[in-house]
């Protein structure tokens, strides 16, 4: 018997017009999201029968192409992938590398919604920023099935190097606070598919709560005396945190360059979440911003002269 095994490809998303090609994935994940009805006769001990009562598939992505992704998907009203997505698998070659030819499976989507979960980087990673993406599959038409499996397919859209970015700092208004170990920024959006009339599965969907958050861990206990106390205060000015990109060949892109990612938030609150330290290590103080408003994310920024 064939003990057939795959590996990592590429992801495609679109909307119908630009295609949004994931060639630098981490990692995937599909979660089919259903849930079952399990049916015992009234007076039996055994199921008589399960069925799908609903479900609401999803496929999770990972990457640290900061610069394609942030450049097709908003951070606050995501991707609308109107014409679906498809993921493949590669089928490995025994005593080899991988098959060639269409030996290969794919998942795919007729429609969906993408959205920015999370970014995150910390100081020394040298797997440098992660994004973190949540796709929604849609169907058609509420009772036919938004994802399908298909083995003996051809691939496309090889894998391929386009950008990486690292820590940089974090500045409040025109002032770096130092000491940043590690920041991430979580979108907050909240999607909601909708079912209607009997479907099983949504067809459509709509984003309908936005509450971002940034968490801030610092060696410095000095940030603390920028919130100014233990709990909460008004972020006195705009706060933006940056990654820096990574150059080829080299260590990073030249900071007065227009290359590099930033998250800002215009207003929010913001205090300590904890203040810990263990045996002979140094303190550390996570600092979670709570933004007012939206945020903004963008790979076309320069990092301020500190």
């Amino acid at each position: 018997m064939a003990q057939d095994r795959y590996s990592i490809y590429s992801a495609s998303i679109t909307d119908g017009e630009t295609p949004l090609h994931l060639q630098q994935l981490r990692g995937t994940t599909t979660t089919p999201g259903t849930r079952r009805a399990e049916i015992t006769p009234g007076g039996a001990v055994d199921r008589g029968a399960v069925m799908v009562a609903i479900a609401e598939p999803t496929i999770r992505f990972e990457s640290g192409d900061l610069a394609k992704i942030l450049a097709a998907v908003s951070i606050t009203a995501g991707y609308n992938a109107a014409s679906g997505a498809t993921i493949r698998a590669q089928q490995r070659a025994n005593q080899g590398v991988f098959t060639s030819g269409s030996n290969h499976v794919t998942i795919a989507s007729s429609k969906g919604f993408l959205m920015l979960e999370r970014i995150r980087v910390s100081q020394d990673d040298e797997t440098g920023a992660t994004c973190e993406l949540m796709y929604h599959a849609l169907s058609s038409d509420g009772l036919t099935a938004p994802l399908t499996y298909a083995a003996g397919q051809a691939l496309a859209q090889a894998p391929a190097f386009n950008s990486r970015f690292f820590m940089g700092p974090v500045y409040l208004g025109s002032s770096q606070l130092a000491g940043l170990q590690s920041w991430e920024c979580e979108s907050g959006v909240q999607f909601m598919p909708h079912r209607a009339d009997g479907d099983v599965w949504a067809s459509n969907g709509s984003i309908v709560l936005r509450n971002p958050i940034i968490r801030l861990t610092f060696s410095n206990l000095a940030a603390i005396g920028s919130v100014g106390n233990l709990f909460l205060a008004a972020a006195g000015s705009a706060i933006a945190l940056y990654a820096r990109k990574g150059a080829s060949g080299g260590t990073r892109v030249a900071d007065a360059t227009a290359q590099h990612c930033a998250v800002a938030a215009a207003t929010g609150a913001w205090g300590p979440t904890d203040v810990s330290v263990r045996e002979n290590n140094d303190y550390t103080t996570t600092i979670e911003i709570t933004p007012t408003g939206t945020i903004t994310a963008s790979v076309a920024s320069a990092i301020p002269a500190a």
